[in-house]
């Protein structure tokens, strides 16, 4: 008895502790089971129901458009999704490349938006959606999708001026002075 009163003496918040460790301990390992008698305390048991994690997430979004695999003739695509609830926004990433090395990111509150390619050869595009959540969880990425970029063919007309054509053919019109 007199450690412990030397004890409370040098450290007087050392009780106040010990006493709370011991209470919530006491608290989070006591519970009660339900077939039992409620004032009988079952050591070890659990009240807490098992969730999935994939419950807790975002729904994954559902693409509508650019389908897989498409050929874009033209400079601009159109990327549309399902939404998954008024308060999530999207994530939409997209690279040049497979493996999804230095990709851009795209957050957006619409399930839709416009991205424009300024390529003049044919490229590839990688991309892939996800949900944000208002706290910040995210959903699955859907799988990932490609499309190709071809340049846009420019139509024209032999107006027989060569010096302005894009493919001469050498034929000229009559000189007009």
């Amino acid at each position: 008895m007199r450690f412990t009163r030397f004890v409370i003496r040098l450290f007087p918040g050392l009780l106040i502790v010990s006493v709370a460790i011991f209470i919530v301990g006491f608290a989070s390992v006591h519970s009660y089971n339900a077939s039992a008698s409620r004032s009988m305390p079952v050591i070890g048991a659990s009240d807490f129901a098992s969730i999935d994690i994939h419950e807790l997430l975002p729904d994954t979004p559902q693409i509508i458009s650019p389908a897989d695999q498409l050929v874009v003739n033209g400079e601009s695509v159109f990327f549309v999704w399902h939404s998954t609830g008024e308060r999530n926004s999207y994530e939409l990433s997209y690279s040049w490349n497979s493996n999804f090395e230095s990709p851009e990111t795209i957050i957006t509150q619409d399930t839709a938006y416009s991205l424009t390619s300024s390529s003049t050869v044919s490229t590839s595009l990688f991309w892939k959606i996800r949900s944000v959540s208002a706290d910040k969880s995210v959903s699955q990425w859907t799988s990932v999708h490609s499309l190709t970029f071809m340049p846009a063919v420019k139509a024209w007309r032999c107006n027989h001026n060569c010096s302005q054509c894009p493919n001469p053919c050498g034929r000229r019109g009559p000189e007009l002075n």
